[in-house]
């Protein structure tokens, strides 16, 4: 998937110890990672696509529901997010498809119990080429993946 930098900066990185039983996300634990990569300012699609700034990002839903995936692995890897009940990233998928209003949502689904969870309305709009690393946007998908990663354990 593009560049691959994730991959390759979460080996640099220590997960963080004493994960909860229950899911969590910290997100102080991401905002560091930032600031000691200097990924402080970067876009999501610059860092995980390596797509230069600026110029319209129209990704298709494969390539968005790759980018988000990835960077759901990231912030487990990183000790950003506590899977509940000792799962794994593998036990969780990003999705998106129509929701209940027809209309685009990105939903986290339990791959274990089939359970699903909405996350975002219309993700491909936050999904473009100005969408930040660290910027309010970001804080409020940490929180509704906090509590879909509840919701479905």
């Amino acid at each position: 998937m593009g560049s691959g930098k994730g991959k390759s900066r979460r080996t640099q990185t220590v997960t963080a110890a004493g994960a909860e039983s229950g899911a969590a996300v910290l997100e102080g634990v991401w905002e560091k990672f930032l600031i000691a990569q200097k990924l402080t300012g970067k876009t999501l699609t610059g860092y995980y696509l390596n797509l230069p700034l600026p110029g319209d990002c129209a990704l298709t839903i494969l390539e968005a529901e790759k980018l988000v995936q990835e960077f759901f692995q990231d912030l487990v890897t990183i000790g950003a997010v506590f899977l509940p009940n000792n799962q794994k990233v593998e036990d969780f998928s990003l999705q998106i498809k129509i929701g209940g209003r027809q209309e685009e949502a990105l939903f986290l689904r339990n791959v274990q119990n089939g359970k699903e969870y909405v996350l975002k309305a219309r993700p491909r709009t936050w999904l473009n080429a100005y969408a930040e690393l660290w910027n309010g946007e970001m804080r409020d998908f940490l929180y509704f993946l906090s509590a879909g990663l509840k919701a479905l354990a």
